[in-house]
């Protein structure tokens, strides 16, 4: 999503040329304002323009606009932000229209912000598109808003709220409605969205089709009662499609500048168009400071940070009890096998639905065969070598892997753009789950020429506790692109059980058991320990193991349940194939409340291969985070 304007000076512009003076010889349409240097595109001259110059004004051309898919764009102006939609209507346009005047590629006469659109290349050619390839890099003005005597003036960006009452106990802001009164003093750049598809939620949802959104804002609400304790639930739903995928947003909240939810997902934790709520209540529930105020910020980690609704009361004592067992589930089918993996991501075939965390993409195909080159790839290997996906981020999450085991990544390249078919034209980095793997990669180099294969190859890559793989290309000039994506899985004997998740399959555990927990209201450890599986007797079944190998057998814990958080509490042993390994685990002495406690055995499993891992309750139930088995 486009987040600021690109605007370009005359005079930066200038000190790139050989004559200082160049735009004062007459060789370009006095509208010029700037040329710069860019890689050049042959233009589609009307069927391309989505702006036009009128001396030193810009116009959009609104059909050409907002056909691209940009009018709900927010961008940065000197009247503030505002939609793509809204600064050209503010604009309005000459009564002569187009004709006869330079025209441009982007919507603002070559100033950007581009729309990314594959077809018309605006990266490459932001400039003229009348007049051929050589219009590409001149330049025309900006809107010009300082004109526009009926502008109306937008509101100061932290606006004064209305004395507040001496004492509130119960709060509540729709966040998103444009025309909504902030309540809280809201500080950070944002703006907002509204969608008119529906959403499923327990409250209206009209409050969860709109959003508020930006890199990072706060709310300070006043007039609670000092000192006290009150339940905060944050309402959200993921109603912007682009980011209706997994890792596509990605934010943080924190309240009394204490960060309470990290690496918050909404699609993940609920999917597209569902309501989500973080609440914070019970244990967790937020004190009021001593002025009476409660402060909620918001901030991005991948694109924007956004928030639906804000609603406080006042707190309650006690944690909700475990809910009632639920109806026995339908069998489900056996966990991913590590040992069976193989994926292979055709990155640059149009029919190919990539994942992409984020980036808007576009495909290229190179009529070329692919030469062999420093590779062993065959002919048919290097097919997908002629095609590729490009952006200026590249983000794919390979999901449903099993968590923790170990993969190889083999990247495949081939720079078969011609206009960067030499050295330094297209330069990357490349990071898998945030470790970076290759600085400054420029695969016309590294492969040794145009049309030439070049493969990077990672082995024993982890996936993380969620079973991802997270492989990032970033361009630190041009675009970053991939060919290809082929993950192969090098561990053999390895499992992970995330017992408490709710989608766990719970054909391998016997006994009567029931999930409790939630990653969205634990905070401050691991994912995996948020929840657990708890029971007064029940046992895991491993099996495909070898007899004569030794095993690492790893169990998480976590006392999340605030009935149990005082020593003694709860109590159990734990048996692997039948040898006590644990005879009175106090996981709450151990380590205290909402603590992460790992105990690791090394055993072999039995004559047929298995581990059986039992947990037998001595006070209150039995329970277990996760239970990991790997190679010793």
């Amino acid at each position: 999503m486009v987040k600021a304007l690109i605007v370009l000076s005359c005079a930066s512009a200038a000190m790139a040329q050989t004559d200082p003076n160049y735009l004062a010889h007459g060789l370009y349409h006095p509208d010029i304002q700037a040329v710069v240097p860019v890689v050049g595109a042959n233009p589609g001259g009307l069927r391309w323009a989505n702006s036009y110059s009128v001396g030193n004004k810009c116009y959009c051309m609104p059909k050409a606009t907002y056909g691209l898919g940009i009018a709900d764009y927010p961008v940065e102006t000197p009247r503030g932000w505002m939609t793509v939609k809204e600064a050209c209507e503010m604009l309005g346009g000459d009564p002569k229209g187009p004709s006869g005047r330079p025209i441009y590629n982007d919507i603002q006469c070559g100033n950007g912000p581009p729309s990314w659109d594959p077809k018309e290349l605006e990266h490459f050619c932001p400039g003229r598109v009348d007049i051929g390839k050589s219009g590409c890099g001149q330049i025309g003005p900006t809107w010009r808003f300082d004109e526009i005597s009926t502008l109306p003036v937008p509101p100061p960006v932290s606006p004064k709220p209305p004395p507040p009452p001496s004492s509130q106990e119960s709060f509540f802001q729709d966040i998103g409605a444009k025309d909504e009164k902030v309540q809280g003093i809201l500080s950070g750049q944002t703006w907002t969205y509204q969608s008119s598809l529906s959403v499923v939620s327990k409250m209206d949802q009209k409050y969860l089709q709109t959003h508020r959104s930006g890199s990072k804002f706060s709310y300070v609400i006043r007039g609670f009662t000092p000192n006290k304790k009150y339940r905060v639930e944050l309402g959200m739903a993921e109603v912007w499609e682009p980011n209706c995928e997994r890792g596509k947003r990605i934010q943080k909240i924190l309240i009394q500048n204490n960060l309470v939810m990290d690496n918050l997902d909404v699609y993940a934790s609920a999917g597209c168009r569902k309501e989500f709520l973080a609440v914070f209540d019970g244990n967790q529930a937020i004190q009021a400071t001593s002025s009476g105020t409660i402060k909620i910020t918001m901030e991005a980690i991948v694109e924007n940070a956004m928030l639906s609704t804000i609603k406080i009361e006042p707190g309650s004592s006690n944690s909700p009890p475990p809910p009632p067992p639920p109806p026995p589930p339908p069998p489900s089918p056996p966990s991913p096998s590590a040992s069976s993996t193989k994926i292979v991501i055709d990155a640059g075939s149009k029919d190919e639905k990539p994942i992409l965390a984020q980036g808007q993409t576009w495909t290229f195909l190179s009529a070329s065969n692919i030469k062999q080159g420093k590779t062993s790839l065959e002919t048919s290997d290097r097919a997908m070598l002629r095609s590729h996906r490009s952006a200026p981020i590249l983000t794919y999450i390979i999901p449903n892997l099993v968590p923790r085991a170990k993969y190889k990544i083999d990247l495949g390249f081939a720079e078969v753009w011609r206009p960067n078919c030499s050295n330094g034209m297209r330069i990357m980095d490349i990071t898998v789950n945030g470790s970076t793997k290759k600085t400054e990669l420029d695969v016309y180099s590294a492969a040794g020429g145009c049309e030439t294969a070049y493969v990077e190859s990672y082995s024993d890559i982890s996936a993380d506790s969620q079973g991802d793989l997270v492989i990032e290309l970033t361009a630190t000039k041009e675009n970053a692109m991939v060919s290809y994506i082929e993950i192969t899985s090098v561990s053999s004997d390895h499992v992970f059980i995330d017992a408490g998740s709710s989608d766990e399959n719970t054909s391998l555990v016997s006994g009567i058991t029931r999930a409790y927990g939630s990653p969205s209201k634990t905070t401050g450890i691991p994912v995996e320990f948020r929840t657990h599986r708890w029971g007064s007797n029940f046992t895991y079944t491993l099996d495909g193991f070898s007899s004569s190998e030794t095993y690492f057998v790893s169990l998480g814990f976590s006392e999340i349940y605030s009935g149990s958080c005082a020593d003694r509490m709860r109590r159990f042993r734990v048996k692997i194939n039948g040898q006590t390994v644990e005879s009175q685990l106090d996981v709450h002495r151990s380590v205290g409340c909402q603590k992460a406690l790992i105990k690791t055995y090394e055993m072999k499993p039995n004559s047929q291969g298995k581990f059986e891992i039992t947990f037998e309750a001595i006070a209150n139930n039995a329970m277990v985070s996760y239970i990991e088995v790997k190679e010793k």
